[in-house]
This record gives C-alpha cells, structure tokens and sequence, in this order.
C-alpha cells in the first residue's frame, strides 16, 4: 500500500513565520487502515517533524507503517505503542514538543553546513549589477498541473511597479538601485499557463520508504540525494536548449552558475527530507553545463508554499548572495537574535530590508561604516532612504574583551517592504564579529553575530522583541549600561560603558541621539516616562544619572509638585485630575555643558462619573420646558430619547439637560418619556409625565360650560361655530366614554346630568380633528 500525504491547503501562516522555518503547515496523513489524520508540520530544511494541534510529535513506525506518537530516548525519537487517531496524548503520559537532543539537532545541521551553506557561494562584496536568475517548474507523474496562472509567478519574481511586492523590487530597494535581479522561467510559455517538466516517477518516489506503506521511497540520505539530484539534473536538462545562449548567468564569475530555482507542484511533506523547502548544491556526479556555466548550488521550493510567500525567495536569493541566516538552528530556545527587523531570521510579507551591517558585510550595497569615536550628538536617515547616505553609525565598545561593537540604524514603518515592522526608531545591535550569522550560537562561547537590543533582553531571556525600537515617542531615548531597559549587556556578562541619551525623531525626517564615551560629563533620568494616578498625594520617584553635581530641573505644571531626593527626583500629586483624559507633566532636567534630558510623568484620568436629577419631572402643554442638572466628567455626554413630542437639549456649559414640548397631550391621561443620558459607558434614565392638555382651544367661542364645579349637572352652551355633524364625549380619567350626544346645534344648550366619581372628567367637542376639550369637576352627584 502506498502511503498518502497531502497538503490540506495553502500555508497561510501566522502573522510572520521563521525565514526558511516553516511553522504549522497543515497535513493529512493516512493510516495503513485507511484513516485520514491531520495533522501539521513545522521546522526548516535541517530538521522538520509531524505533530499535532497540541504539540505531540508524531513519526512513523516503521515494522507497522502506522503514525504514532513519539518518545524522546538517548537524544532520539523513537516510536510509541499510541497510535495517532486512537489515543489521546495528553492520557499517555507523553511528553509534548518531543525533540532531538541538541547535540543531534547540532550534527544535523552540520551534516547539511558541510555539504551545502559552506561553500554555495562566497560572500560577494560587491553585488552590484544584474543578476539573471533561473526557475524551473517541475510536477511527477501522477500530479495535476499547477493551480495559478503563470503571472502570478512572473510577478512575484519581477514586478517593477512602485507597488509590486516581488523579488526583483524587493533588491532594487534594499540595495539601493545598485542590484537588479531578473528571472526567467522554464519551460518558456506561450499562453498564461504554467508549463513544467514532468518527471516519469510518481510523488511517491520522492517520499520515504516504509515496508508497509511505500515500498516505491527512498532509504537513507545516499538514495534521497541520488533521487533528488537526477530529478533536478533531468528537469534542467529537458529546459537548457531554451535558455539564450548569451544570458549571463555567472553574476560573480566564479564559472558556476548564480541562481537556480525548482518549483515543484504540491506543498511541503511534513515526513519527508526531500520535499521540503532547501537550498543544496548538487554532486558533481549530476551536473549539467549550461552557457560553458557549471549548476552547483539550488533552491527546491514547493508550489503551495512559494506562492503565498515571496519573502522566503528574497530570503533564500540572500544566501546566494552570501548572506547567512541570523535565527538559531540548535532549537529548546526562545531566543530571537533580531526577529522581526530583519529577513534573515523572520519573514514578513512584504519581506523587511535586513539590517545595516548585513548590507555592508554580506551584500556589499553600503560601502563603509562611518565610526563614532568622540562624545556628541549625531543623526541618521532612515535605513530605507534612496541612497545609503547618512543611514548607520559603527561604535566600538572600550571595554569590550571580544571586540564587539555597535551598529546604529534608524528604522521608520513605512513603505511596501518596511511596512510589517513593530514602530519606528533607533535600533542598536551588538556585533560579536568572530561569527557568520547566529545559527551556531549556543551562549557559552559562540555568540550571535547580530544581535539587536530589547527590553527585557538577558543572555537567556528573549524580552520584548516589538519594543526593540528608542523613540522619544515611546519615551524609550536612553540606553546606558545596567541602568535602563534595555540594559547593555555584553557576551561575556558585563555591561557596555557607551551611553547613548537624548534620542530623538526630528521634523526633518532624521533621529537624532547623543553619544558619551567613558570619562565624559552624562546624564539621563530613568526611567524617562513615568504613570500615576488621578488623585492627591500620590507619589512616585525617577532616578537622575549623571556625574555632574549641579544638575537641576524646571517644572511649569501647577498639577505636579517635583523636589530633588537621594536618588533624583520624587514627584507628588497635587491636585487630583476630574477629567476623563490623561494628561502630562514634562520635567526639564538640566545640567552646565551637558544637552537636557526629560522624564514625563503622565496623569491618569478620572474614573467616569454621571449622575442626573431629579429622576422624574412633570411638563406641560407645547412650550413648556423641564431641567434636570447633569453632574458627570465626561465632556461628550448625550441624551437620546425615542419620544416625539419632546425636544432635547444640552446646556451651554454641559450641566444641565434642557427639555422642551413640542406637542399638547390631547389624550385623556397623561402620557410619559423615557429620557436616556449616556457617556463613556454610562447610561442614567430620567422619566417626564405630560399633564393632559385642558386649555379650550384657541377657537373660544365654539362651546362653554357651567357651573365648574359640578355636582353633576352640567350645561354646555354651544356658539354659532360648530362643525357639521359635531359631537359631544365625555371621558372620565381612565379614557372611557361615559357620555355621548350627537345632537349638537349652533346657539342652544344641552342639559347632562351624570351620575358618576367625584373626580376630573373630560368634554370633548367637535368633528374628527380637530377636537376640542376641557375639563370639568364634578364634586357631589344627583341622580339623572
């Protein structure tokens, strides 16, 4: 039976994923009996694995074929008795993220350094030029065509619009128009279809042997390369008598050729070395000559992978350029040497630029480190700018045992390819110049290469590596030895003795910071932004670092009271914020011949209030208005209200609630509103009562009644003005009709007797609308 692995869909990564690191490609795996699992993959061209959702690495028995759950014993993997899909992990006493020992992990990888990254390709420093790149599609025998059309390759290899996320845009810019990186694409094509070479082997011939479920793999590393390199020979071959004989593809003349790319048809197989996203050379045994060129040095890329993420190209052309990866390959650690601000340990999409140092070492676009070596204030560009003009700074650290020194750029999120990154601002790396990237650093006595500054960052802590960035707007301008976050830590465990104060973005585009080198005049007030609360008497206190003795301080905010103590300063709240916003206190700190450093104490703002009163109120007949006083701290506080015949309206000074009728109540009962004030969250509900509308109208002829009071006869005189087919209703309270007459005639009077409550009743005159009403008492009755 022949073992089934599918790619479940397209890698749709978490927010960034590791250069070269894949992390959670979904899978499906098959079980001998024929049960589909998924399942995910993770990890990069070294060491990759299948596990589950929970992080329970699962490998393949291989007397059984079937997939289970794995054990860590010696620093391997062996298998266990738990089948996946029939026992639960977490029930198994297994441990989860179950990996090879370090030492394992470390041979791995130096088995893959050995034969491949040591010598793809020397470090160029001077790419500069054009460089043709090569790509080769490729799908086995029993495979589809590929999904996407051919543009959206061409694209993601050469789109040249200010817009285009592509490899060759992504080169232009971080080299400063100094490389261009074109690639053409084989089979040629002659419509938008992707046209590839097919192998005669199935997929299968490519993935692992196992007794029972491929007898068709491989076994062992000597029959996956031999598989691998005459696939890849096979492919190039069938495409070489179409690749133009003038094209330069020996962008260094070192007589091999620069760049190939294979794209194979499918996605990644989380149990298999082959179809796995790498970069290799191939053996002398399978090479081919193209252009009088030797193919040495590759990518294998996979279909549904490359697709989505044309990052990992730019990160992987960087190697062939000579760059090493900066992310850790010995894995059980969290630690990320420069994680999101650079494409040589993390992808974004759009790829970020890489850092300075790496432009200058590795890709040859900057062509000196201008070096700081006297105490003062400097300024950069951003990284990003047009020309590498003014854009990194080289300190070398005195007391450095190792030679380490720093690197200074100036990092702004802004446009197609910097756009991903965490905030805007200064970066300081560490280089430890005796290493080639970070992958062999293991905190003992290899050490990263680039390493960039973090909060919260120790020699095995990891930090907050978004907040990397010094920024005046992150109130983060200060880094200086032991005494700020980040602190300036050094490989050997002691601290930098360079200050750098002052850091700030300035108008004109630039950051501008101070330099101290040791025995110069400092100071610094840390930390540089502090938070209290709203009300009086609250205390809190920043630490002033300087080796001056008259420094002093300037405060205008009356809210604030500041005095020197031991340590530096103490700040005292003296009168309490009622608003709902925060507000700030920016204390000037000053000393003779040394530039001012600032802390800003920021005030919390109030809890919200809102009271209103009174809760009920009685309103008349239109025009007439009611008042209810607001007390509350919150400035944008409104009143709704689904009732028509009321109008809302807040005062001037935002105290008081203004309602004004705008309709007469002509029922027979009164009538409510329901009011609602609300604000920040808070919702107080008032209730206006409308007395019913007793004025006659203002059509005072048309009828009159007497005596009113009443002891219940009643007599009601009609003038020369009454409508046609008039009528005459009398309501008690309730809305009832206890009376009724139709016989309504102009200049006569009717008698109505009525037997009824003491109380208020209602006569209504007239003839659909509108009606005409007063009210009557009636005191004591006699029978009609």
């Amino acid at each position: 039976m022949i073992i089934k692995i599918f790619a479940l869909f397209l890698l749709v990564p978490f927010q960034q994923t590791y250069a070269a690191f894949l992390k959670n490609v979904p899978q499906v795996i098959v079980q001998p009996d024929g049960r589909n699992i998924v399942c995910y993959a993770s990890g990069d061209e070294f060491w990759h694995w299948l596990h589950d959702s929970n992080g329970y690495t699962i490998i393949q028995n291989e007397h059984t074929g079937y997939f289970v759950y794995a054990l860590e014993l010696d620093g391997k993997l062996v298998p266990s008795d738990f089948i996946v899909g029939e026992n639960d992990p977490q029930n198994c006493n297994l441990k989860p993220f179950a990996t090879l020992s370090p030492e394992n992990l470390l041979k791995k990888h130096q088995l893959w350094e050995k034969r491949n990254r040591t010598d793809v390709k020397s470090e160029l420093k001077n790419n500069k030029g054009r460089l043709n790149n090569i790509v080769v599609f490729i799908k086995f025998l029993d495979d589809s065509d590929f999904t996407n059309l051919f543009s959206v390759f061409e694209q993601m290899f050469n789109g040249s619009s200010e817009t285009d996320n592509s490899m060759y845009k992504y080169y232009q810019r971080i080299s400063y128009n100094s490389l261009e990186i074109v690639t053409s694409f084989y089979p040629l094509v002659e419509s938008d279809v992707v046209e590839t070479y097919t192998d005669d082997k199935p997929r299968s011939y490519y993935q692992p042997f196992n007794s029972e479920t491929n007898t068709n793999g491989y076994s062992g590393s000597d029959q996956k390369n031999a598989r691998e390199f005459a696939l890849l020979r096979n492919a190039l071959l069938s495409v070489k008598g179409e690749i133009p004989s003038g094209l330069d593809i020996d962008f260094d003349k070192d007589g091999k050729i620069d760049n190939v790319c294979f794209i194979v048809k499918g996605g990644p197989d989380g149990w298999s070395d082959l179809l796995w996203p790498h970069m290799s050379t191939i053996d002398d045994n399978y090479s081919v000559t193209i252009n009088e060129k030797q193919f040495y040095s590759f990518n294998f890329q996979l279909e549904t992978y490359v697709q989505s993420h044309s990052s990992v190209l730019c990160h992987e052309m960087f190697h062939t350029l000579g760059a090493p990866d900066l992310y850790h390959y010995t894995y059980g650690t969290s630690l990320h040497p420069v994680g999101y601000w650079d494409l040589m340990e993390y992808n974004s999409e759009p790829a970020q630029s890489t850092n300075a140092y790496m432009k200058f070492k590795y890709g040859g676009w900057i062509d000196s480190l201008p070096e700081i070596k006297t105490t003062g204030t400097y300024g950069l560009a951003p990284l990003s700018s047009n020309v590498p003009e003014n854009i990194c700074y080289k300190i070398n650290i005195p007391n450095s045992t190792s030679g380490e020194f720093l690197i200074l750029e100036y990092r702004v999120n802004e446009n197609t390819y910097e756009s991903a990154l965490p905030g805007s601002g200064l970066l300081v790396y560490r280089i430890w110049p005796h290493a080639t990237g970070n992958v062999s650093y293991n905190g003992a006595d290899i050490f990263d290469e680039v390493y960039a500054f973090r909060p919260g960052g120790k020699a095995f802590e990891n930090g907050d590596m978004d907040n990397a960035f010094f920024s005046d707007s992150v109130y983060r301008t200060t880094f200086l030895s032991d005494m700020t976050d980040p602190t300036f830590l050094l490989t050997d465990g002691d601290y930098g003795n360079i200050a750098i104060t002052n850091i700030k973005r300035e108008v004109s585009g630039k950051i501008s910071f101070r330099i101290v080198f040791p025995d110069e005049p400092y100071l610094a007030v840390v930390p540089e932004s502090l938070t209290m609360g709203a009300n009086v008497g609250l205390t809190n206190a920043a630490e002033v670092i300087t080796d001056a003795s008259d420094w002093g301080f300037a405060l205008t905010e009356s809210w604030l009271h500041a005095e020197k103590s031991d340590d530096g300063l103490k700040f005292t709240i003296t009168e309490g914020n009622v608003s709902l916003n925060e507000r700030k206190a920016t204390i000037t700190v000053s000393s003779n011949g040394i530039p001012d450093n600032y802390v800003t104490i920021i005030q919390s703002g109030a809890q919200a209030f809102l009271t209103v009163a009174p809760r009920n109120q009685t309103i008349g007949g239109i025009g007439s208005t009611a008042e209810f006083d607001v007390s509350t701290n919150i400035d944008d506080w409104h009143a709704t209200t689904s009732y028509s015949w009321i109008e809302l309206k807040k005062s001037g000074d935002g105290k008081k609630l203004i309602v004004t009728a705008v309709e007469n109540n002509e029922g027979y009962v009164e009538r409510q509103a329901i009011i609602k004030v609300s604000g920040n969250g808070l919702q107080s509900n008032l209730f206006l009562t409308q007395q019913v509308y007793t004025s006659i109208n203002t059509n005072k002829n048309l009828f009159s009644i007497s005596p009113n009071p009443s002891n219940g006869l009643i007599h009601i005189r009609f003038d020369n003005n009454l409508p046609e087919n008039c009528v005459v209703r009398i309501y008690n309270l309730l809305g009832n009709v206890i009376y009724e007459n139709h016989d309504c005639i102009n200049n006569e009077t009717i008698e109505v007797r009525l037997n009824v409550s003491e109380g208020i009743y209602f006569i209504q005159v007239g003839n659909k609308e509108p009606y005409y009403t007063t009210k009557i008492l009636i005191k004591q009755t006699t029978t009609n």
